[in-house]
This record gives C-alpha cells, sequence and structure tokens, in this order.
C-alpha cells in the first residue's frame, strides 16, 4: 500500500503526512473495488492484481477529489461547471478492470 500512497500523494502534490489516513482510505476502498469486480483475492504480499496499480490510483484520486462535493451532478459559480458520473467512480476508469469469468463448479 506504501507505493500506491506514495503514487496517489505524487498525483496530488502532497508532501508529508498529513492527510495519509484519508488517502488510504481512499486507496483501500479503491483496492477492494477492483479486487471485487476481479474476483482476486489478496495476500499480505499482493493486495491488489499489479496491472491494476494505476488504476486504483485513479479510483482513490477521483473519490478524493469529490470529497464535500459526494453526489454532486451540476455545480456552476463563476464560469466554471462542474458534473460527476453516476456511482463513486467513473466508469470509464472502471471499464478498465476486465472481470474475472465466473467459475461454476
Amino acid at each position: 500500500m506504501d507505493e500506491l500512497l506514495a503514487r496517489l500523494k505524487v498525483r496530488l502534490r502532497f508532501s508529508g503526512d498529513v492527510e495519509d489516513d484519508v488517502l488510504l482510505d481512499h486507496l483501500q476502498t479503491a483496492v477492494d473495488v477492483v479486487n471485487d469486480i476481479r474476483q482476486f483475492t489478496p495476500t499480505e504480499e499482493l493486495i491488489v492484481e499489479a496491472q491494476y496499480k494505476s488504476v486504483v490510483v485513479e479510483l482513490a484520486l477521483s473519490s478524493y477529489a469529490k470529497m464535500g462535493a459526494e453526489g454532486q451532478i451540476v455545480h456552476s459559480e463563476n464560469g466554471v461547471s462542474r458534473s460527476y458520473e453516476d456511482g463513486m467512480y467513473p466508469s470509464s476508469v472502471l471499464k478498465l478492470v476486465i472481470p474475472r469469468p465466473r467459475r461454476y463448479e
């Protein structure tokens, strides 16, 4: 998780430990979502499949950016307009996670 936290902090231009607990919470939720889609069981050594680390950082970045404006559909102020996709994460990023086919035994 340290690697993902470092990457997220770079993207947010953060330094220090001020927001670590909040950022780790966003990262863990993103990891849980990706692992659920992939049906991947994390281990101590591998919390998420390597090819999805960047997706996890993007999801955490997206949810962090929405803090204080959760559920916002449209917002306009001083010529700036914001609207968010449905759900917690952008579907454009979630589409990058390829579901693992379910095994029926």
